[in-house]
């Protein structure tokens, strides 16, 4: 069996039971097997200080290093008219076909008119359903607008310039935008 050197090290498993560690051994990564006899105490007793080099061996058991993980998916805004202008089912529609598309472009859409159904539940005022909508937008990196008259997608509209998040008007730009 081969030695490690302290350099290749990069991990060691916090639980005191589990006396092993994984090294970076020629780019692949290899579980490091404690050796028998421990110099220090009963198992669990060891600390980083109480190794050396020599306390471990390579053993033929190959670790998979993790994953990267994916990119996020980029956060979407979608505002339209609800209420202002046209009828709610259609404007209804339209925002949720919107959300649909984004997701299979690959985005996170957010779209407040699901609001809608919430508040046949349990009515609320425009301006505290306006203000939960700013919390949202705040954490989206980019928003698209639906055509139609709307007070409230204006003034959506109007923070994303305030917060410097760029705002759409058509989803092949959107989906440009997000792909750089």
């Amino acid at each position: 069996m081969s030695k490690f050197k302290v350099g290749d090290l990069v991990y060691m498993n916090v639980a005191p039971d589990l006396r092993y560690r994984v090294a970076k051994v020629n780019g692949q990564y290899m579980k490091l097997e404690r050796l028998e006899g421990n110099r220090n105490g009963p198992p669990g007793s060891f600390t980083d200080d109480d190794e050396k080099e020599s306390d471990y061996s390579l053993s033929a058991t190959k670790v998979h290093a993790p994953s990267p993980s994916p990119p996020s998916p980029k956060r979407v805004y979608i505002a339209g008219p609800m209420f202002s202008s046209g009828r709610l089912t259609k404007n209804l529609n339209d925002g949720i076909t919107m959300y649909h598309l984004l997701i299979s472009a690959g985005l996170a859409p957010y779209l407040p008119h699901f609001g809608v159904y919430a508040d046949t539940l349990q009515p609320r005022e425009e301006a505290e359903w306006l203000a939960l909508d700013k919390v949202w937008l705040a954490q989206c990196q980019a928003m698209i607008r639906l055509p139609g008259v709307s007070k409230g997608a204006d003034l959506e509209e109007q923070w994303c310039k305030e917060l410097g998040i760029p705002v759409f008007y058509y989803l092949a730009d959107l989906i440009t935008w997000s792909k750089k």
